[in-house]
């Protein structure tokens, strides 16, 4: 989703840490947040007193990550989310399951700096300065051309552009050392990614090759190709259909792969064709040249497309323009991927976490709690969560932060999920060990026979949430899940008025968000009085508004959904077309060899399909987009390119 629209802002490292970002529809583990909340937080290591946090976030083998760098790469990996993605990232379980997320990304970072201390590998300083100039054009502009002609006055100006971006990044918390040393290490990242990927390529272009001459072995036993490319193609986007892209225009796709195509003749399949992607295996279905009576009848109308492009009528139209607007070809392929350089790299970081040799240790008590908390979705596989041991990681990181309201929140949320636990193991469940929660279930005594209250565990959630609540207010921050998480305990506990007081107050930092909204009406349904008859109405005007965007933008959805299908439609059409009655397709045995005049590889004959007709067809007016190495977005109709 959102990475594939940043990758070519970020170094791959990153992105493929962030892709198990997935966070925007998914619950805390105990099931109360709700995603989509619009309530603006303030920034959570900047607007309070930090009391005794400490002054490093991270270390890895004796290396500590000052926490000063880790909010700043967490503000680049926010505004890269945000800015590619279109999405906020904003409430408390976002941000902090983002921060995870720069966690990896400095872990993995350090393994790899680590191995070029090892290695010798330094950075390149005019890399340096380039990214750094880079990034000071992006948050304060360049140089205007008509003063950088002057040396004199470029001078002054650069002098002036340096002191604007020092002070920008002061007003962001950030010194300039601070970020030279981000720059510094990222850029010693990358090389040192480029020096372990160009060790690996060789091996992983090895193995491509040999699984793609493998699937030539059984094409050439006569298998059909529809079936082959559907059983051993790697391209997601058209193995389903057999292999089919759909009439494809030049310049579409890499040139390896066009020059291959073009070099066929109708019914021929390529040998393996190696591109950045993997390698391809190609059948031409038919093809149109710039040659004949048709083409010199054309020649006109293409011309005034290229001027119109180009918003001038008078400019000239080479023959090799015309060539390319014209010509176009109905391939199939299969593809046998190729991972690239960065993906190599990023696979090495990842063997050598797994060898666990490295002395790795989250310095920060909140972080460190909450992905301790969080590890059935951040580590699938990693074990149930001992909720004791949260609790106590969660009041270390209250020793350190006492102001932070959303220390106390989690450790709310943790008693009522021990509550669940002891009810869900009083009907029948599995059986409970936490002797407090045994008493309970089994006989509402404890060791000594004593009786204990069944609420107990809801009643710690209620004064863990009534002082995230109250933490809240001292700073001027309401969030409706610490409200609407109050106010649903006090009820269960009786506390009616503090229920009802409590929803209605979380009804003024809910509007913008239809869940909170329907966890509202649903919590004072059972309550009377004009104070909630008045809240009742509120209530219905905001549902209904939310109600009435999200019918409009469902709207909008199914006409876009629409347009694509029916766009697809078109391609399904063109792709089924005819062969142009020029193309004349070979009709030579399946294994026999043809020799095929191209410089990329030779290319065996096969029959073409069985429903490959003879009659005119256009190309596709919108070519497919360029494929991309690794995993690029899905390609425009009609013709997709490959995944």
């Amino acid at each position: 989703m959102l990475i594939s629209k940043i990758r070519k802002k970020t170094n791959l490292i990153m992105w493929v840490f962030l892709g198990i970002f997935v966070i925007f529809g998914v619950f805390f583990t105990y099931g109360v947040f709700m995603p989509g909340s619009k309530n603006k937080l303030t920034n959570q290591t900047t607007s309070r007193e930090r009391g005794h946090v400490p002054s490093d976030a991270i270390k890895v083998d004796g290396r500590k990550i000052p926490l000063a760098l880790f909010d700043y790469k967490y503000l680049q990996f926010k505004q890269q989310y945000e800015s590619g993605g279109g999405v906020r990232i904003e409430g408390y379980p976002m941000v902090m399951f983002l921060k995870t997320q720069v966690a990896e990304f400095f872990i993995a970072q350090e393994l790899l700096l680590e191995e070029a201390a090892k290695r010798g590998v330094r950075p390149d300083s005019a890399e340096i300065a380039k990214r750094i100039q880079l990034e000071r054009s992006r948050m304060v502009g360049m140089v205007p051309p008509s003063v950088a002609r002057n040396g004199f006055k470029r001078y002054f100006a650069e002098k002036e552009l340096d002191k604007q971006f020092r002070e920008t990044l002061a007003r962001m918390g950030f010194s300039y050392d601070l970020f030279k040393q981000s720059v510094r290490r990222d850029t010693l990242q990358a090389k040192i990614m480029d020096v372990i990927g160009n060790e690996l390529i060789g091996k992983e272009v090895k193995e491509a090759r040999t699984r793609a001459e493998d699937v030539m072995k059984k094409l050439q036993s006569g298998e059909p190709f529809e079936n082959i490319a559907r059983q051993f193609s790697e391209d997601e986007n058209t193995k389903e259909s057999g292999g089919r892209l759909g009439w494809t225009k030049r310049g579409t796709l890499p040139a390896a792969y066009e020059k291959a195509a073009f070099a066929l003749q109708p019914g021929q399949i390529s040998q393996p064709v190696e591109t950045p992607d993997g390698f391809f295996i190609i059948r031409l279905l038919a093809k149109k040249e710039a040659a004949g009576p048709e083409f010199e009848a054309a020649k006109p109308a293409l011309a005034a497309q290229i001027k119109a492009s180009r918003g001038s009528e008078t400019a000239d139209v080479s023959p090799e323009e015309l060539k390319k607007a014209y010509e176009a070809y109905l391939p199939e392929h299969i593809l046998i991927r190729l991972k690239n350089k960065e993906v190599l790299a990023s696979e090495w970081v990842m063997a050598e976490r797994k060898k666990k040799t490295h002395d790795i240790k989250i310095i920060n008590p909140e972080l460190d709690a909450f992905i301790y908390l969080n590890q059935p979705m951040l580590n699938p596989g990693a074990g149930e969560v001992d909720l004791d041991k949260a609790l106590k990681m969660y009041q270390k990181a209250i020793d350190a932060d006492p102001g932070n309201e959303y220390l106390y929140y989690e450790m709310g949320a943790i008693y009522e999920q021990k509550n669940m636990k002891a009810q869900f193991a009083q009907a029948g469940g599995k059986k409970e060990n936490d002797p407090y929660a045994k008493a309970i279930v089994e006989s509402g005594k404890n060791s000594n026979g004593k009786a204990v209250d069944k609420n107990a565990f809801l009643k710690e959630a209620y004064e863990m949430y009534t002082q995230a609540r109250d933490k809240g207010v001292q700073r001027g921050a309401y969030d409706p899940i610490i409200l609407i998480s109050k106010a649903r305990v006090a009820k269960t506990l009786g506390k009616n008025q503090d229920a009802k007081d409590t929803y209605i107050e979380a009804i003024n930092f809910s509007s913008g968000n239809l869940a909170y909204l329907k966890q509202i009406e649903e919590g004072l349904k059972d309550f009377k009085g004009k104070s909630v008859e008045t809240a009742r109405k509120d209530l219905t005007e905001l549902i209904t508004e939310q109600e009435d965007i999200q019918k409009e933008q469902a709207a909008q959805e199914a006409q876009q959904n629409q347009a694509q299908e029916e766009a697809a439609r078109q391609n399904a059409a063109t792709s089924t077309t005819e062969v142009p009655a020029a193309a004349t397709v070979t009709k030579s045995a399946p294994t026999k060899q043809t020799s095929v005049p191209i410089s990329v590889k030779k290319s065996f004959t096969v029959k073409p399909a069985a429903t490959a007709k003879t009659s005119a067809a256009k190309p596709a007016t919108k070519p497919p987009a360029k494929a991309k190495p690794v995993t690029p977005p899905p390609a425009p109709a009609p013709a997709p390119a490959p995944k």
